[in-house]
């Protein structure tokens, strides 16, 4: 009924007991004036204890289609361009509690033209019954959004699920590969012989999709061990192919080199030191890419037992970018969950990336000019400036086995070839890198688990 007599432009939806921010109308209304064509904005907000203090500060991200499957991160303060919420008919009945979340689903579906204000301009009020207080205070508003999340499916012709994650309330939209989907898996082989055994073994295994052929490439100073292995998993496995390269270390050009004889529509670039941990990892990682604003996918990497090794990646965390949550508990959800949710991040690990060839082929593939460190960071890069939406997959878990001391990792990388990457990364993405779209200025760059930004 509101609604129906509202005469503005836009609609701003705030609850009857909370407040805003006395500059929070002019705060929109600039926005708005510098993007005239927005028809969403949405601010950060934080908390009103029951002591009447301030507390739990929302720093957004800015627009992330695929964190929003995961929850209504948008909420408040939310301001919609009326005549799109007309076209979609406003509110539903039947999914109280969660009508706001219904609302941006559909609206969302008829525009991408959406602003974040990232101001705390929101302070939600924590009363006795609200779900201010946590998800587990009202269990209806979370069951009214999954019904508005498997409507969304529906109308989008997605095929997908939605799954609850224990403990905490949040949405895991699980999607199922193409019927024909191919995946190449892309190994490049770095000695070692008894983790690329560990790696191989457990792909053949415990992986339950089997529509994928394994390319390994390696090089004629390969050890004999190794190349030992090599030669039995070719003759054992009828998806095994080798790929020998006799160039200067670069992983780059390796795997450029690997696509071009690779036989599947996706790819998948991993490390020889993962191990698979669970059967539909596969499954779960390619059906994510089905999307076609999707780039690429990562999936969330422990060091065994439990502890994080990767759940997405940062720009200027800690330089030219960092893995968030790194060597946090596995069973720490991090900030608002974002260690337990699927989540729009820059860019994801290349030790376990996945991307559809063709997108791959779009870009022009991992620059060669970054031989050892960035290209991952810098392909992700890419594909977010081509308009793609990068994903970490938090329900596709591996181990990532720690290396022996420090320094194996970046066994081929001397300091002089890693300040000239960094200086390579600075000069190409410049200021970027200093202002990730995916992680809020209020957060820090030096430490990393999220913790809000602290100013001297």
């Amino acid at each position: 009924s509101a609604l129906e007599i509202a005469k503005g432009e836009f609609i701003a939806l705030v609850d009857n007991d909370d407040e805003l921010h006395r500059h929070a109308l002019y705060e929109i209304v600039s926005c708005l004036n510098a993007n005239p064509g927005a028809d969403l904005i949405y601010s950060d907000e934080d908390k009103i204890g029951l002591d009447n203090l301030r507390k739990d500060p929302h720093f957004k991200p800015d627009w992330s289609p695929d964190t929003l499957l995961s929850s209504n991160y948008i909420s408040h303060l939310g301001v919609y361009r009326k005549s799109i919420v007309d076209e979609i008919g406003g509110f539903r009945v039947g999914y109280e509690g969660s009508q706001d979340y219904d609302l941006v689903l559909r609206f969302t579906e008829k525009t991408n033209q959406i602003c974040h204000v990232p101001k705390v301009l929101y302070h939600w009020r924590m009363i006795e019954g609200s779900t201010a207080l946590g998800g587990d205070q009202k269990n209806y508003p979370f069951f009214a959004g999954a019904r508005a999340l498997e409507d969304a499916i529906s109308r989008r012709g997605w095929d997908a699920s939605v799954e609850e994650i224990p403990g905490i309330p949040y949405y895991n939209v699980v999607f199922t590969p193409n019927v024909d989907d191919f995946l190449s898996v892309i190994i490049l082989a770095h000695d070692r012989a008894d983790r690329l055994k560990t790696c191989i073994d457990s792909i053949v295994n415990k992986t339950t999709y089997k529509n994928y052929e394994m390319i390994v490439v390696y090089s004629g100073n390969t050890d004999q061990e190794t190349l030992d292995l090599l030669s039995g998993y070719e003759q054992e496995l009828s998806c095994f192919r080798l790929l020998q390269l006799d160039i200067p270390f670069n992983n780059s050009r390796l795997n450029n080199e690997a696509v071009k004889i690779a036989n599947g529509n996706a790819l998948l670039f991993l490390n020889s030191n993962v191990e698979i941990t669970r059967g539909d990892w596969l499954e779960r990682m390619l059906g994510r890419t089905t999307r076609t604003y999707t780039g690429a996918v990562g999936a969330k990497l422990l060091y065994p037992p439990n502890k994080i090794q990767h759940a997405g990646i940062v720009l200027g965390l800690g330089g030219i970018a960092g893995h968030i949550f790194r060597m946090n508990d596995r069973t720490n959800p991090g900030y608002f969950a974002r260690s337990m949710i699927n989540y729009n991040y820059s860019a994801v690990t290349g030790a376990c990336l996945m991307v559809r060839k063709s997108v791959f082929e779009e870009i022009g593939g991992f620059d060669e000019c970054l031989p050892a460190a960035f290209g991952d960071i810098d392909f992700c890069i890419k594909l977010m400036e081509k308009g793609y939406f990068n994903l970490y997959c938090a329900d596709a878990q591996l181990f990532y086995h720690e290396p022996v001391n420090k320094d194996e990792e970046d066994e081929a990388i001397n300091m002089d070839q890693f300040n000239d990457e960094i200086q390579y990364m600075n000069s190409k993405w410049g200021s970027l890198l200093r202002n990730d779209p995916f992680y809020s200025p209020n957060l820090s760059l030096t430490e990393f688990d999220a913790q809000v930004r602290t100013y001297k």
